[in-house]
């Protein structure tokens, strides 16, 4: 067994890439329809630093937004959960 040294990427959450498309899979709310094609527009820490690392993604209220002050936020685990990449 061969032992890995961790490296600085290994500390890095994995997140999609900016401008990408997404598949709300995940109940129907207030900023997402369940299958209907969402924008990504940024990833990164929150500046709440208990929202921790995560993606902000365009929502029915603000579809064509790049301006992640207009996107909502959605940490990485659950990104993974609700979005299928198309």
């Amino acid at each position: 067994m061969v032992n890995r040294v961790m490296s600085i990427r290994d500390l890095i959450p994995k997140t999609p890439l900016m401008t990408t498309k997404h598949l709300y899979i995940g109940e129907s709310n207030d900023h997402w329809i369940y299958g209907k094609t969402y924008t990504v527009i940024s990833s990164g820490y929150h500046w709440h630093k208990e929202f921790g690392y995560g993606t902000w993604m365009t929502s029915e209220e603000h579809p064509d937004t790049t301006d992640s002050d207009y996107g909502v936020f959605i940490d990485s685990k659950m990104f993974y959960k609700l979005f299928n990449h198309l």
